[in-house]
C-alpha cells in the first residue's frame, strides 16, 4: 500500500477533474481506515476473549492470541498508513485545479 504497487481500475475515476480524483481518493481512504480500525479492534476483544478463556490449538496445545494480536497490529498498521494517504490526497487535492 505504501508503494501503490496495486493495480487500479480507474475507468470512470479518470473522466473526473485533478481534484474530483484527489478527493474519491480521500473518501476511499477514509472508508479504509473506518474498516480496518473497526477489524483491529474486533481482532483485539477476540485476542483478549482467547487469552482469558486459555484457548489452544487443538492437536498441538498451543496458544494462538498471539497471532489474533498480530494481525490486529497490522490492520492498525494499515488503518494508519490509509490515514495517512487521505492527508496526503486532501492536502494535493487542495491545490489541484
Amino acid at each position: 500500500q505504501v508503494k501503490h504497487a496495486h493495480i487500479a481500475v480507474d475507468v470512470l475515476v479518470l473522466k473526473f477533474s485533478r481534484r474530483t480524483q484527489k478527493l474519491l481518493s480521500a473518501v476511499n481512504a477514509i472508508m479504509g481506515v473506518v474498516f480496518f480500525s473497526i477489524a483491529g479492534w474486533q481482532l483485539v476483544r477476540w485476542g483478549n476473549t482467547l487469552r482469558h478463556t486459555g484457548e489452544v490449538t487443538e492437536t498441538l496445545r498451543m496458544i494462538y492470541h498471539p497471532v489474533v494480536y498480530a494481525f490486529a497490529f497490522g490492520c492498525f498498521v494499515m488503518a494508519l498508513v490509509l490515514a495517512a494517504d487521505c492527508l496526503k490526497a486532501l492536502t494535493t487535492a487542495q491545490g489541484a485545479k
